[in-house]
């Protein structure tokens, strides 16, 4: 019933801070092979104290329902078994490990239950989302400091083991809701970890304002996994089955029936959605009140190489998705891409594969991006 009502909730926009410093040391589950805490579905819950903010808690799990073929529903006394029971406490914790009884508990503070951002990611945990700085990748994309890193939080930079674990073929996700502040758990509050690609990634860590198109395409791959292999083909650019099997959900910037299509722009973005890099230098200019999604392509072989000569957008720390200007060079197109809220000038992008896709939210007249591109052989 709590859905059909809440529907008319998702319109709000709520914009929360994590309270990651006091997160409890055993708060370190990943979605794991051998084991893992995996409910019935629907998702049977329980939320015990008045002072946790029910209505926040149900709208984060109306949009894993309306994201994911998950379903929820609710009971009114503490579950011994099947189910997540999320309690108030004094600190923040998730406990997963009664995976006979497929229980889990969710322990928030008052002030995480007030704050939209800061329940999912711990709804995320619940689900077995793990810390993107656990992934068994990660070395490729951050390094952590470990002499700034408090003993009581050093288990949970622990590298996950690949063969314990399910990354679902993503690619390590700068923009996930999973990934922490770059202070947690340090020391005097010094960076925990430093990335290793763009230095502008730094900017984008520890966002709790929503799940990232693949936080959503892990939950539903363990839960929806063979739901749809009879009815539908597969997903394009990093696309998953929606809870009908009748359409794929796309990641920002793409669109269709199984994701193959550019995403239309809102305003006048030039008269093609698809350009071509060649070896000449080319460029690109989008100014003002618009949203604009253009894929910049190459020959086969070849890669596309592009400098941000300029951006001039909406100042966000952290920066997210449908911001400022987002960049998916990467090849997994679900992944976020590198987004750039402020100003910015002569960032050179990598020459990492033969699409980019630009995404560009501009919000006032002053708002520009001019980027350069071309393209390149690819290295073996």
């Amino acid at each position: 019933m709590f859905l059909r009502i809440l529907l008319c909730l998702l319109g709000l926009s709520v914009v929360s801070q994590s309270e990651d410093d006091i997160f409890s040391e055993r708060d370190k589950r990943s979605i794991e092979v051998r084991r893992s805490v995996k409910f019935s579905n629907p998702v049977r819950f329980y939320i015990n104290n008045r002072k946790l903010n029910k209505l926040l808690i149900k709208k984060a799990l109306v949009y894993l329902n309306n994201h994911t073929c998950l379903k929820f529903k609710e009971y009114t006394k503490e579950l011994p078994s099947d189910g997540i029971n999320f309690l108030l406490k004094d600190e923040l914790a998730v406990f997963n490990d009664r995976y006979k009884e497929k229980l889990s508990f969710v322990h928030l503070t008052e002030k995480c239950s007030e704050e939209l951002g800061c329940i999912k990611h711990m709804i995320g945990r619940a689900f077995g989302l793990q810390l993107e700085t656990s992934r068994h990748d990660r070395d490729k994309y951050v390094t952590i400091n470990w002499d700034r890193i408090d003993e009581k939080f050093k288990s949970l930079y622990q590298k996950e083991k690949g063969r314990n674990t399910r990354i679902f073929n993503t690619a390590f996700d700068y923009g996930s809701i999973m990934m922490p502040e770059i202070s947690f758990g340090s020391k005097n509050g010094r960076n925990a970890y430093e990335v290793l690609k763009s230095p502008a990634y730094i900017h984008m860590v520890g966002q709790r304002e929503e799940f990232s198109h693949n936080d959503l395409k892990k939950i539903n791959d363990v839960y929806c996994k063979g739901l749809c292999a009879r009815k539908f083909k597969g997903c394009k650019h990093g696309g998953y089955f929606s809870s009908d099997c009748g359409v794929c959900n796309c990641p920002p910037g793409y669109a269709g029936k199984t994701c193959t299509k550019i995403a239309k722009s809102v305003g006048y973005c030039g008269r093609k959605k698809r350009l071509f890099a060649t070896e000449s230098k080319r460029r690109l200019v989008l100014k003002g009140r618009k949203k604009c999604v253009i894929a910049i392509d190459t020959r086969a072989g070849r890669n596309v190489a592009l400098v941000v000569e300029k951006v001039e957008t909406e100042k966000l720390l952290p920066c997210v998705q449908n911001k400022g200007l987002e960049i998916k060079y990467r090849y997994d197109k679900g992944a976020t891409g590198l987004v750039l809220c402020g100003s910015y000038r002569n960032i050179s992008i990598p020459p990492t594969f033969s699409r980019t896709l630009l995404i560009y939210h501009g919000l006032e007249n002053n708002h520009e991006v001019r980027i350069s591109y071309r393209e390149v052989k690819r290295r073996k």
